[in-house]
């Protein structure tokens, strides 16, 4: 990526109730992403008694240049230097999955994997106040879980217990020096029924969670009842009722959790808080569906609400000049919560040759801080069509993007369409996608900063993505005798190494 650009305009509310005001402007930005991903995989089955896979892989990924050239203007004066920044990860896992059928109605499914994620980071800037800094992040984490499964009459019992192991190790060097060491263990044991009763579908279980952190001197369990009911009711054949209601934790982000202060610019800083806590979600929905022979629609009724959530807060620090600087960091605040009613349509015009599709919704978002409360609304929508003539498959899309209110931070979609032309010859294939037509200049990314401190409008502009045209061949290629496959992922975990990166 060569054509990138970033706009931002920035209030500072000082201590003495004066307004500072800069804005920040980053182009001639190159950036060179180089990933590969190597997978091995084994599988053993007997129709009638077990199933094995095993799992062996590696990724490497890496970001060599990440360079670009910002100016800032302040009371009528403009500075320009250099920004730049390097990403080196490698990741390997090894993923173990068994199934065995005990009885007739009884199995017992084992599943493990182990990952080990590297990854080395560097940033620097220039100008008056030059800053740079090293870090390297190391994760090994250790996934395991066995469920029991027993498909009685009228109903089936499930029960199992999973255990999260994570132990990271990051390191920063430069203008940032901080060392941090960061273990979270996690277990979780449920169990449920499912069953039918008339024309009731349902599935109701419980489980506890218990999550262990330690970093330095901090350390906390956290404990949590984890409810789960599924309903689904038919009364005819063609409408049906769906009702789920979940309760989970949520944990922070690694990033989030160490003690580094790295500096963003001359006058923000961002900082970790070891003593953040995991948080609890409730969410329910219900939906609503309709199908018929061309025709399926539904409408969902969707709220979520997380208590005591990590958000995002911005505290400002007087300096005995009379100016300020302001750190942003996270804590556990009141609550963010989320409701929505959306619709999701899809009409067979001519069947099996061309579909229409659309989908929109009202969503209002909720956010209570300490010390602010912000709400939003925002009407979300897009719609699609394809064409299946023989060999060739034609589809285009447009939306108006994802807009949201997270925190103080507001997300503002923008519109966007594609075109896809796939074509078919056996086991060949070829397709084209064609991103923002027609546009030579995207706006990628507009959100702003509600914050008393600091007000921020953020634009990130892409010529890259614009007329996009992205060429994909694949041939498959097989021979021998083919034997039953298992029909599952291997699980990839472990690939945030808790860096905090500009």
């Amino acid at each position: 990526m060569k054509e990138l650009e970033y706009e931002e305009k920035a209030e500072y509310t000082m201590p003495d109730n004066s307004v500072y005001n800069i804005s920040r402007t980053d182009n001639g930005w190159r950036r060179r992403n180089v990933s590969h991903d190597l997978q091995l995989q084994y599988s053993l089955a007997d129709s009638s008694r077990y199933t094995m896979q095993a799992t062996l892989g590696g990724t490497l990924s890496r970001i060599p240049r990440n360079t670009r050239t910002r100016t800032e203007t302040q009371n009528g004066t403009s500075e320009t230097f250099a920004i730049g920044s390097t990403d080196d990860t490698k990741a390997a896992m090894a993923d173990l999955y068994f199934n065995y059928n005990l009885t007739k109605r009884q199995s017992l499914t084992a599943n493990a994997t182990g990952n080990h994620t590297l990854s080395d980071y560097a940033y620097a800037y220039g100008g008056a106040s030059p800053y740079a800094y090293t870090s390297r992040g190391k994760t090994r984490t250790l996934y395991a879980e066995a469920i029991y499964e027993n498909r009685l009459r009228p109903f089936t019992l499930s029960a199992g217990v999973t255990f999260d192991h994570n132990q990271t190790d990051i390191s920063y060097h430069g203008d940032t020096e901080a060392s941090n060491n960061i273990l979270t263990q996690s277990l979780y044991a449920f169990a449920q029924v499912k069953g039918q009763l008339a024309g009731l579908s349902y599935t109701a279980g419980t489980g506890v969670s218990y999550l262990h952190y330690r970093q330095g001197g901090e350390r906390y369990s956290y404990w949590l009842w984890r409810p789960e009911v599924q309903l689904s009711w038919s009364p005819w054949r063609p409408f049906r009722l769906n009702y789920n209601l979940q309760m989970r934790q949520e944990a922070p982000r690694l990033a989030y959790l160490g003690d580094a202060v790295v500096r963003n610019n001359a006058l923000e800083f961002t900082v970790g808080n070891p003593t953040i806590r995991p948080n609890k979600v409730i969410e329910q929905t219900l939906t609503a569906s309709l199908q018929l022979p061309s025709l399926y629609t539904s409408v969902s009724t969707h709220y979520r609400s997380h208590l005591n959530t990590w958000m995002q807060k911005i505290e400002r620090v007087a300096t005995d000049d009379g100016g300020a600087y302001f750190l942003f960091t996270r804590a556990n605040q009141r609550r963010v919560s989320m409701f929505y009613v959306d619709n999701y349509t899809r009409y067979d015009l001519l069947p099996g040759k061309l579909s229409l599709m659309f989908f929109g919704g009202l969503y209002r978002c909720f956010n209570y801080g300490d010390d602010y409360t912000h709400h939003s609304s925002a009407f979300n929508w897009g719609a699609g069509a394809d064409a299946y003539l023989g060999r060739l498959s034609l589809s285009a899309h447009v939306d108006n993007g994802w807009s949201f209110l997270e925190g103080e931070t507001k997300g503002i979609g923008t519109y966007a369409w594609y075109l896809t032309a796939a074509y078919r010859i056996g086991n060949f294939n070829v397709s084209l996608y064609w991103q923002h037509c027609f546009q030579n200049r995207v706006e990628g990314h507009h959100s702003e900063l509600l914050n008393r401190y600091v007000h921020k409008s953020m634009r990130m502009y892409s010529g890259d993505m614009g007329n996009m045209l992205t060429l994909s061949l694949s041939w498959r290629l097989s021979k021998g005798r083919e034997r039953r496959a298992v029909s599952r992922n291997a699980v990839k975990r472990g690939g945030d190494t808790g860096i905090i990166k500009n």
